[in-house]
């Protein structure tokens, strides 16, 4: 049994050799994956459907029902504006993540504040945050502290995954959000 969200064959030509031979071996049971995308990758270079199953990924749910608080408490806890729509990024903070967009989103709706969470340097994108005011940049947290910045958001930013999928030939999973 095989568990992956990458679509190797389709991904690493010098792979395929190895899932060929992979699914016909007797002992083999299948592959499980976490998006259609992935599985049309291996159905493409001959696995059969009994041997593909997609199983999507979920959440744990008990980062969420321990916070009693209400939005405006937990805003004005996070220190973030209660009058204005909170736009919420969670993650790994650098550009090939396409938080150039969130960016640019941030530049042209001043109306809005935008929140990232899960910076670990001054790179590019906090270089960029800190010449906009609706943009508040926040270090890595832990679960649980993330899951309070995502329920004080109205909105939960998901970067394009077309990047991922047109250039490197890969899935993006943001089962945070």
């Amino acid at each position: 049994m095989f568990e992956t969200f990458r679509p190797w064959p389709k991904r690493n030509i010098q792979s395929r050799w190895f899932f060929k031979n992979m699914a016909k071996h007797p002992r083999f049971l299948g592959i499980i994956l976490h998006s259609k995308f992935a599985k049309n990758a291996y159905l493409e270079h001959g696995y059969s459907e009994d041997q593909l199953k997609v199983e999507h990924n979920a959440f744990r749910s008990e980062f969420f029902e321990d916070i009693k608080k209400d939005n405006a408490e937990l805003r004005k806890e996070l220190g973030l504006p209660n009058s204005k729509p909170i736009v919420t990024y969670t993650g790994r903070v650098n550009p090939k993540k396409g938080l150039h967009y969130l960016l640019d989103l941030a530049e042209s709706f001043s109306e809005a504040h935008f929140v990232i969470v899960g910076s670990e340097s001054h790179g590019e994108i906090e270089c960029r945050a800190e010449y906009l005011a609706n943009v508040t940049v926040i270090s890595w947290q832990d679960k649980s502290s993330t899951a309070r910045y995502i329920k004080a958001s109205d909105i939960l930013y998901i970067p394009t995954s077309l990047q991922a999928r047109e250039k490197a030939m890969n899935t993006v999973l943001p089962i945070k959000t």
